[in-house]
Parts: C-alpha cells; structure tokens; sequence
C-alpha cells in the first residue's frame, strides 16, 4: 500500500517525467492539461509507481509518482510505459471508479459494526475473515479485488496501444517480477488478510493477447 503522505514529502519535480507526460498529451490531442511527475525516494516503499487524479471536462487533472529506485533500471521506453500505464489510470477515471469501491466497501464495514456491536478496527478484521473464506471456498477474487485487476488491465492496454508495441510492457513487467510472474502485482489488505489483485502472469497474459 502507498503511503501517500511519506511519498509527498520526499517527492519532487522530474523533469524527465514530466517530458514524457507532455509529449503523449500533446500527440494525443491535449493542448491543456494539469498532469505533473514528480519522483520520489521511500525507504521500503510497496508501490514503486503510482498516481492520483481524474479527466474532467477534457482536462487531465493529476499527479504522477515513480520511484528513483524504479527510474534507475528501466530503459527511457519502459519508464514510458509506467508514466503512460499511471496517465491511463487518470484518462478513464478509475480515481473515481476505485472511490466507489471504497464507499462501498466502508458501507459494508458500517453495517458489520452495527450489526455485531464492535468497532470499526474490529469490524475490518471480520470483513477480512469473511474475505479469507470467500478467496478461499470460491477459488475466486472478491469484487474488490477484480474490481481492481480490472483497472490494471485497462491502464496496461492504455499504455501498450499508446506506445503502439508491447516490448516495454513486457521487459517491465518481468523486471518488476524478480523472475517470478505468478507473484501478485499488487495487493489490498484487510486486518491481516493480504489479497493479490492481479499477478504479473495474468498482465503478461492479457499484453500479449493485446
């Protein structure tokens, strides 16, 4: 998980980054947009790239966030393929879609509260429980989880048809997997409970299928 508040303190302009956003807005037909990159440097930090912001009204509105310990072993079209994955998120507004989740899900956890007498720290833990069982009975992700592999698929086809090659994706990928693509890209964490959103395998797969 990203602790957003760690990453703003030790981020900062990256002209580099900034180069790559530019150019794929203009080609893309912006000649306005509000998307800044900034790098940054956090001990221990899960998620070596990520972003923050939405499209509205034509207006890309956002921040994108790669790591210098990631900026430092990829080639200059594979840092593209990040910085672009990131504006994907921005450009189909899944800062929204995954705002919903969210909502949603501390609906749920209200409502377990309520329900059973107990906080909301304890009713966290039992939504992780019941998720645990679910993962587990099911052989299935939870609707959180494929809600947000979803996301991931779509920001990875975003950045491929924008590169217009598959190359970069790939190479990333499989230098972020540290030779092991069934491991999970990403994770969400509920008590103690972590569950993996999507595995390097399943991007490779949907890439190539491309």
């Amino acid at each position: 998980m990203v602790n957003v508040e760690d990453v703003f303190r030790a981020s900062r302009n990256d002209a580099r980054l900034q180069t790559i956003i530019n150019n794929h807005l203009q080609r893309s037909g912006y000649s306005q947009h509000l998307v800044s990159g900034y790098s940054f440097s956090v001990k221990n930090e899960v998620s070596p790239a990520f972003c923050l912001g939405f499209q509205i009204f034509k207006l890309p509105l956002g921040l994108v966030f790669v790591s210098d310990d990631l900026s430092k072993i990829l080639k200059e079209d594979e840092l593209e393929f990040v910085v672009l994955h990131e504006i994907g998120h921005i450009m189909k507004n899944h800062f929204i879609s995954s705002a919903f989740v969210w909502l949603m899900k501390s609906w749920i956890i209200d409502i377990i509260a309520d329900c059973f007498e107990v906080s909301k720290k304890k009713a966290i833990e039992y939504l992780g429980w019941i998720k645990a069982l679910y993962v587990l009975f099911s052989q299935k992700r939870t609707v959180e989880e494929e809600a947000k592999a979803r996301v991931e698929l779509e920001a990875d086809q975003y950045a491929v048809m924008s590169q217009n090659k598959k190359d970069p994706a790939i190479s990333t990928l499989l230098k972020l997997s540290n030779g092991n693509i069934r491991a999970p890209t990403h994770v969400t964490v509920d008590g103690h409970f972590p569950f993996p959103v999507t595995t390097f395998e399943e991007r490779l797969a949907a890439i190539e299928r491309a």
